[in-house]
């Protein structure tokens, strides 16, 4: 489904079911929203606190986003917010105050692989790439008290998320690991060990030179991302170039892969 017109947008966030499931999954996050008026620079409205479906009502008639396009995002990281202003003159100090005790209120972080297109063309392709990723994931022991969750962002991109206590070293380590053998394109296909630099290349670490730097193009697996304040789409909010929104993709057929034996 595509909502091409602010009024249908209106009318799609009015719905009760999606205000409750957008609500859902902004709790115990840090909620910023990027308001995009016609023939004006983006404004980045942040930290919010979206816990019930009237919050998130609140915050869509107190920033009038009925009458511009807009997105929703929230941090990968889950913390314990403290009490948040209403006020929107107060939130740039609020925001201060967050970014300095952002570590001490950090209760977890998400494995977290983002999967960019360059079309929307492209999302057959990142689907596949996708669940390529979770079997490896699911092979390697991750997803057994979790779900491993597989999203379709609405640009042709997919989000694949592990809900949990992760670090972002650690999921650095692990995606760029999976990709490399797995030879996905990834937005940088480097590592660093032991003081020596190294390049993926057919499958395999191979020591770089410094020669031939590889021209990096979507669609890839952008594995630069991995940081505590990194933010990614709500689940269930429209992207605002596309008007199509997040929704959850359900693979229940066997991945090709395993009997082929590609890994």
């Amino acid at each position: 489904m595509i909502y091409d017109t602010l009024e249908e947008r209106t009318q799609y966030y009015k719905d009760p079911k999606i205000q409750q499931k957008i609500a859902y999954n902004c709790r115990y996050r840090e909620v910023v929203i990027i308001k995009k008026p016609p023939e004006r620079r983006p404004i980045v409205v942040r930290p919010l606190k979206i816990f019930k479906p009237e919050h998130f009502d609140f915050w869509f008639r107190r920033l009038h986003l009925d009458r511009t396009e807009f997105d929703i995002y929230i941090s990968n990281a889950s913390v314990k917010l403290p009490p948040l202003p209403n006020n929107l003159n107060q939130l740039k100090e609020a925001q201060k105050m967050l970014i300095q005790q952002w570590e001490d209120i950090m209760t977890g972080y998400d494995l977290f692989v983002d999967i960019d297109p360059r079309t929307p063309d492209d999302e057959e392709l990142c689907l596949s790439w996708a669940k390529k990723i979770k079997y490896l994931l699911q092979r390697g022991g991750f997803g057994k008290k979790q779900p491993i969750e597989i999203w379709k962002t609405g640009s042709g991109g997919v989000h694949l998320i592990l809900k949990g206590r992760f670090y972002p070293e650690l999921c650095d380590s692990i995606i760029t690991e999976i990709c490399c053998h797995a030879k996905l394109p990834m937005r940088r296909p480097f590592k660093t060990e032991k003081g020596k630099r190294y390049i993926a290349q057919d499958g395999e670490w191979v020591e770089y030179d410094g020669k031939n730097i590889p021209i990096i193009e979507r669609p890839f697996v952008d594995n630069t991302i991995y940081d505590s304040r990194r933010i990614r789409r709500v689940p269930y909010s429209i992207h605002s170039k596309t008007g199509r929104p997040m929704t959850p993709f359900i693979d229940n057929t066997h991945p090709p892969w395993r009997k082929s034996g590609v890994v």
